[in-house]
C-alpha cells in the first residue's frame, strides 16, 4: 500500500508506527508570492546560445516535436518514476494533452528554451491558470534535455515564466511540488522566491 501524508499529521504519526513502512519520497509543497517577486525581481539569467520563448494552450507546429522530447525527459528527475506513470510523448500525445489541459476556463502556459543552432526545444516548464481560481496558478513539470543541463536553463525558463505571471492581473501566488532530493530544482526555486508551505511524504507499507 502506498499513500501520501502531510508531515506532522495524525496520519503520518500513525503510519510510521506500522511495521514494514518505508518512506519513499519527501515532497515540498511550495508557494511563490508574485507580489513580492514583482517588487524585488531576481537577477535576469544570461544563457548564450539559447532563446526563451513562451506560448499559451497550443504549441507552434515547428516546436511541438522537440517539446515532446523534453517531456519524455521529465522522468529523469529524482523520484519521478514514483510520481509519474511511464509514457512516451509524441506530437499526437502533446496535442491531446493540450486539449485536455484547456477544458473549460483553464489556460496552459509553456515557457521553453530553444537552442539557437538547431531551433529545437531543449527545456521547458509548464504552468496552468484557471479562471475559477484567479489568484492562484499551478506550476507543473520542468525539464531540460541531458545534453543541455548545467548551464542555467532551468532557472532561465522558470524566471521568464515567473515574470510573465507577475503581469497577470489578479494573480497572487504560484504553487508547486518538488522532491526535496531534487537539489537543482530546489535551488532554482529558492532563487525565485518559492517558500515551503507544507511537506508531504510518500509512504509504502509492505504486507
Amino acid at each position: 500500500m502506498r499513500t501520501t501524508l502531510v508531515v506532522g499529521s495524525a496520519a503520518e504519526q500513525f503510519l510510521i508506527t506500522v511495521a514494514g513502512h518505508r518512506i519513499l519520497l519527501r515532497l515540498s509543497n511550495q508557494q511563490q508570492d508574485l507580489t513580492r517577486l514583482a517588487a524585488d525581481p531576481p537577477p535576469v539569467p544570461d544563457v548564450p546560445g539559447y532563446r526563451i520563448t513562451q506560448w499559451d494552450n497550443e504549441g507552434p507546429a515547428s516546436l511541438v516535436e522537440s517539446f515532446a522530447e523534453v517531456l519524455n525527459s521529465v522522468r529523469d528527475a529524482p523520484g519521478a518514476d514514483l510520481q509519474i506513470a511511464e509514457s512516451s510523448w509524441d506530437v499526437a500525445k502533446v496535442r491531446t494533452w493540450e486539449r485536455e489541459s484547456t477544458v473549460g476556463r483553464q489556460r496552459l502556459m509553456v515557457t521553453a528554451a530553444v537552442a539557437e543552432g538547431s531551433g529545437e526545444v531543449v527545456g521547458a516548464t509548464v504552468c496552468t491558470l484557471d479562471e475559477q481560481s484567479p489568484t492562484r496558478a499551478s506550476q507543473h513539470d520542468t525539464a531540460v534535455l541531458p545534453a543541455h543541463r548545467g548551464v542555467g536553463l532551468g532557472y532561465a525558463i522558470k524566471h521568464r515564466q515567473a515574470m510573465l505571471l507577475c503581469e497577470q492581473a489578479g494573480l497572487e501566488t504560484v504553487s508547486t511540488t518538488v522532491n526535496v532530493d531534487n537539489h537543482p530544482m530546489m535551488a532554482v526555486n529558492r532563487r525565485l522566491g518559492y517558500r515551503t508551505a507544507a511537506e508531504r511524504v510518500l509512504v509504502q507499507v509492505d504486507a
